[in-house]
């Protein structure tokens, strides 16, 4: 058995390579994903809505992937509860960047009005935001959940 100091550099390794190929796959799957939105799609082309459920799969897909990622490697003790809160604030952050963009001109009929240098960081930010914010709530809860003499033992 290998001495953990000298496992995880090679544990954190992985889990940074699989974090990467989940990051360049997610667009691809994020646009064939959005084929379920195949039926509104005139709906959303007469409200000029044509590239956000592109934009919300690909949010649900790496919120998902990257969801599972964190448990498997750090926090075995996330539920699916947690999953699907996570995949929710996501999409529901990735939403109201879009909206916020469109608000301030990022997008006007489906053309981006905006430099990529300004659309891009705000989704991005968004997102960890959420990602990040709905970790901490999964470990505020289960910290909250977890008997007080279990957590003394743990300190």
């Amino acid at each position: 058995m290998t001495h953990p100091i000298i496992s995880f550099p090679i544990y954190a390794l992985c889990f940074v390579i699989l974090a990467t190929l989940l990051s360049a796959v997610t667009p691809i799957l994020g646009l064939w994903g959005s084929m379920v939105w195949a039926p509104f799609g005139d709906i959303l082309r007469e409200n000029h809505l044509g590239g956000y459920p592109i934009f919300l799969t690909g949010s649900a897909i790496g919120a998902s992937g990257y969801w599972l990622l964190i448990r498997l490697f750090w926090l075995k003790s996330l539920r699916r509860a947690d999953w699907l809160r996570t995949t929710l604030l996501c999409v529901a952050a990735t939403s109201l960047a879009g909206l916020a963009l469109s608000m301030f001109g990022g997008y006007v009929r489906g053309v981006a009005n905006l430099n990529a240098d300004i659309i891009s960081p705000t989704l991005t930010v968004a997102w960890w935001f959420a990602f990040s914010i709905s970790l901490y709530w999964s470990e505020s809860n289960e910290q909250a959940n977890t008997p007080a003499q279990a957590v003394e033992t743990l300190t």
